[in-house]
């Protein structure tokens, strides 16, 4: 019987490495291995107690409250000095995102965080919501999604569909890949407003081992079996983060 741990999908050449002749272990580029440095610090952190979880959640909502009461008009008046009255931060509404998303907007951000960018919600329930990113939330929003495809053992080699609201025209006779930092099959795309029927043939052509769309979406396609039961998995997303997982 073998009792070895099951692999992880980072045990299995999934790496690609950016040093010619180096295969294993691979040598990864400075994005790749930022990604990997905060999964890292994710995995080994995560079975901390409550209090050391606590004291860093502090110091960084510390940092975070300081920036936002000194650049955002917004916040000045909601946020409270004391961490202890964090409870008593009144929720964000999606009116308040859409009304006061200016005062909401820093006026001023880190240089090290990068470069900004804006991305939307798909509208499907209401009136869609605008955010601003920065290069250093992007590189959080690929470390947590690289997290995810652990987490679930996605098999790599998948093909994966991708339905949704894009921020730029998309190629759908070109794939991507969805890995992000790990190497993986491809990641097709089509945007959300092509019609029902055109999606219905999209996918039948692509055949994709995992959908990924909006919730709402998967039931407006009236999936037969033949397509239906191809799939791995389902996944549902709101916001637009880039192509690359």
């Amino acid at each position: 019987m073998n009792n070895a741990p099951q692999q992880s999908a980072l045990t299995v050449a999934a790496l690609p490495s950016q040093v010619p002749g180096i295969h294993w272990p691979a040598v990864v580029g400075a994005r790749d291995a930022a990604v990997l440095a905060l999964l890292f610090q994710m995995e080994s952190t995560q079975w901390m107690s409550n209090e050391a979880l606590r004291e860093q959640q502090h110091r960084q909502l510390e940092a975070l409250l300081d920036h936002a009461r000194r650049h955002c008009a917004f916040y000045r008046e909601r946020l409270p000095n004391d961490l202890a009255r964090w409870h008593e931060i009144p929720l964000l509404t999606r009116a308040n995102l859409q009304t006061q998303a200016d005062a909401m907007r820093a006026s001023a951000y880190p240089r090290a965080h990068g470069k900004t960018f804006d991305s939307a919600t798909g509208g499907s329930t209401a009136e869609p919501v605008t955010v601003r990113r920065t290069a250093l939330t992007q590189l959080f929003w690929q470390a947590v999604t690289l997290r995810d495809h652990l987490w679930h053992r996605r098999d790599l080699s998948a093909t994966m569909a991708i339905i949704r609201q894009f921020p730029q025209p998309v190629d759908e006779t070109k794939p991507g890949r969805w890995g992000g930092v790990l190497r993986s099959g491809p990641a097709w795309y089509l945007p959300i407003s092509t019609s029902v029927d055109a999606q219905l043939r999209w996918l039948q052509k692509v055949d994709p081992g995992i959908l990924l769309t909006y919730p709402w979406q998967v039931g407006d396609i009236p999936l037969p079996l033949s397509v239906s039961g191809k799939f791995e998995e389902f996944i549902s997303s709101t916001l637009e983060p880039g192509k690359n997982g």
